[in-house]
């Protein structure tokens, strides 16, 4: 068969992480022939695609589609992402993957209200009380960032949260506070 009709689309040039924002050194224009069920990204909406956001872990070499894509300022679906380090003992053994769904929890010492100078004791949902429990339930793991041999044992876990939450799920990760917990794992 003879491609009769070539279009310029976008290709990655290298690999992009989930949750990385797009660069134009991210980017190559390929040309090809499109099929029915195929929808990349053209590449005269290269300039609309730098500083959105990976979705997915992006491979060099692959075609550049839609839902690759999530969008500016991190936010996601009407969430935020927000990155909570966390040590062994603070997430589950075998970890969490992009996709799985979790709790945040405060694990403030008992009786306290706070974490960094905001209550974590209470949500919207009036789920947590006493400064420990649940801070933000059932929330999307956007990218986990596993620890290297050369740095700490810290694993940071990005999740999507409700912008009402961001300040109490950020306090509590900084303050060492913070746990999750897997609820399901993703697909």
């Amino acid at each position: 068969m003879r491609a009769s009709h070539q279009v310029a689309v976008l290709a990655l040039a290298r690999d992009v992480a989930l949750g990385n924002r797009i660069v134009p050194a991210d980017l190559s224009v390929v040309d090809i022939s499109v099929s029915r069920g195929l929808s990349p990204v053209p590449a005269d909406a290269a300039k609309r695609v730098v500083g959105e956001t990976a979705r997915v872990a992006l491979v060099a070499g692959t075609l550049l589609v839609p839902n690759d894509l999530g969008s500016r300022n991190g936010r996601t679906a009407g969430g935020v992402v927000v990155g909570i380090a966390l040590k062994p003992g603070q997430l589950p053994a075998n970890g969490v993957a992009p996709g799985d769904v979790v709790d945040v929890i405060a694990t403030a010492t008992p009786g306290l209200a706070t974490v960094g100078g905001v209550d974590v004791g209470s949500t919207a949902s009036g789920i947590a009380t006493g400064g420990t429990g649940v801070i933000a339930q059932h929330v999307d793991v956007a990218g986990v960032s596993l620890p290297s041999a050369t740095s700490s044992d810290t694993t940071v876990v990005s999740v999507v949260v409700p912008p009402s939450l961001v300040l109490q799920v950020a306090n509590a990760s900084a303050a060492g506070q913070a746990a999750i917990a897997l609820v399901r794992g993703g697909s």
